[in-house]
């Protein structure tokens, strides 16, 4: 999804029966990344984060490739065989409980439509 000053990046995640939606902006996915990495350094080993773009970052193309990226990096993040500690569980269940506040307050999601929870 792209607004006038960011993209936004819907993340359904499914737990069995349980799905839920958080949507969240590349500089929030960063920082859950830079998170994991000071609570479980072995994260950076395996996981490749997609790097920044300065220019040209909201085009159709490039946001496509970068939610691509995205995704298989989740994917990967989560299907990890890695030891869960406390603090590493706790990271990621807070990064998938709820949206980006901003995205929350933004007409963007009226876009879409209020289908999709943006609170999980």
């Amino acid at each position: 999804l792209i607004a006038d000053n960011f993209a936004a990046y819907k993340i359904v995640v499914a737990n069995g029966s349980d799905t839920w939606t958080v949507f969240r902006r590349y500089s929030s996915i960063k920082q859950f990344h830079t998170d994991l990495g000071r609570i479980a350094p072995t994260l950076l080993e395996v996981l490749r984060f997609p790097k920044k773009k300065w220019f040209g970052n909201r085009t159709p193309h490039f946001v496509e490739k970068r939610r691509a990226q995205l995704e298989i990096y989740l994917q990967m993040l989560l299907s990890s065989n890695l030891p869960r500690s406390k603090p590493l569980k706790d990271c990621i269940f807070n990064f998938f409980s709820d949206s980006d506040p901003i995205i929350k307050n933004n007409r963007l999601l009226d876009k879409i439509g209020r289908r999709d929870s943006v609170n999980g």
